[in-house]
Order: structure tokens, then sequence, then C-alpha cells
């Protein structure tokens, strides 16, 4: 009980620096307080039908994360953490919390020895989401087109009416491609499709490291 008092606290005080520094960027409306996605998705596809009523191609990438949860190095979250300007005695709380589990295996009554955990945020506690929250913020710098980040999945969208601007959307997403090599995270295969929307859009082709994006006939999410 002490420990969830604890993290009640923790999870306060971070959400409020959150809040009074603009720490979560404008894109991410995943579990946060105050941001329902619901308006920012409805937002999201107005803004692809007007731009569809104007005559232009479109074309929506959407993907997910694999294992979101299970992927979350501690070192990069306190570093992360850290980069915010958020109290030195709450990053240490956090780094005792995270750096203080270890884990093992018991089969047939036979336990391995403990393991140090050095990635996971643990489940059914109040500080994980926002822990996730922080180690995906910086997906943002540098992608040309708009990226809306959801509760199951991210999407990124843009004209593509010209050569540039499906080159636009390519670099795009070879940037979120090394945005997840850097933070050790991976993205769903399954989740990661196209949408190709307007008249006469050409259906380009577009890839996602090595892997080609498969073509959804509807909008996911």
């Amino acid at each position: 009980m002490p420990g969830k008092i604890m993290e009640n606290v923790i999870l306060g005080v971070t959400e409020k620096h959150s809040r009074d520094n603009t720490v979560i960027g404008h894109s991410q409306h995943r579990f946060l307080r105050r941001r329902s996605s619901l308006p920012k998705l409805i937002s999201f596809y107005d803004k692809v039908t007007h731009l569809v009523d104007q005559v232009k191609q479109v074309d929506v990438v959407v993907w997910g994360f694999s294992k979101a949860f299970d992927t979350v190095s501690h070192s990069i979250l306190l570093d992360k953490q850290s980069s915010t300007w958020l109290d030195k005695s709450i990053i240490r709380w956090v780094s005792n919390w995270l750096m203080g589990q270890a884990q093992r295996v018991t089969v047939n009554r036979v336990a391995s020895g403990w393991r140090p955990v050095t990635r996971v945020v643990p489940h059914g506690t109040n500080l994980g989401l926002m822990f996730f929250n922080v180690r995906i913020n910086n997906l943002d710098p540098g992608i040309e087109y708009t990226l809306s980040e959801f509760t199951d999945d991210t999407k990124l969208r843009g004209a593509v009416d010209s050569l540039e601007g499906r080159g636009a959307l390519q670099r795009d997403l070879d940037r979120l491609k090394s945005w997840t090599i850097t933070n050790c995270m991976k993205f769903i295969k399954s989740k990661c499709q196209i949408l190709h929307l307007g008249q006469d859009n050409p259906g380009y082709t577009y890839k996602l490291g090595d892997e080609k994006l498969e073509v959804s006939p509807v909008g996911l999410g």
C-alpha cells in the first residue's frame, strides 16, 4: 500500500511538470488526462477529408508498436526523464523503483536464479502509462508530415500529388524506423499499413525498413 501511495504522488508531480512545461507533445493523445483521443481522431480524418475534397491525393500510414510496455529500456527512460528537467529527486526515486526489480522462472517447482530486470514497465502500476508517453515523446522531431499518436496506434498523413510529396512521406517512414532502432522498439508488422485516398491516387509503394507496407482497404482505428 505505501508503494502505491508513492506511485500516485510521483505520478501527480510528473503529470503537473509535463503540463506546466509542455513536456508531452501535441501529437500525443495516448493515456493522457484532459486529452481525449476521439476529438483528435475526428480532427485527423476531417483534415484528410478536406484534402480529398480539394481533389488531392492523400496517403495515410498506420502502425503500432510491438509489446510496447515490455520493451521500455530503463536507462533510455531515465535519460529521457532527465532531459525534461524533472526534479532530480523524482528521477532518483524512479531509478531506485525500476532498478530494484528482479525476476526468475519456475518450472515443475524448480526455480532459476534471480535476474535483474533492465526493461519493462511493471504491469498494474500507476506510473506505467506515463512512462510510456515519456519514452515515445521524441517521435515527432524531423517529421515533415502530420503525425498523430493514439491509444492503440499512430497515424501519419500527407498529400502525395507530387513525387516530392511521396518522397517526403517515405523520408518520414525512414526517420521512424531509425527512431525505433535507437529506442529499442519494434513495429507490429500486421498493424503497419497504408491507406491510399483521393481520385487517381497512384498507390505508391512505401517501405518501413526493409518491409513493404501492406495496403489497407479501410482506415484502421
